[in-house]
């Protein structure tokens, strides 16, 4: 009886993953247009070469 169980529950939990994965890749779980990336505020100090100003 408790090997029932435990194979039922293994069962239900394989099911909702399958089925989470499937919504996701298959259904309605997939973004419909890529979403844009964030542009920066700020130069980065690796590639922006900083120079003395003119005044």
């Amino acid at each position: 009886m408790r090997s029932g169980i435990l194979l039922l529950v293994v069962v239900l939990a394989l099911a909702a993953l399958a089925a989470l994965l499937w919504w996701r890749f298959k259904g309605g779980g997939m973004p419909a247009a890529p979403a844009a990336t964030a542009t920066r505020n700020h130069h980065s100090l690796r590639t922006f070469h900083y120079q003395p100003g003119s005044h």
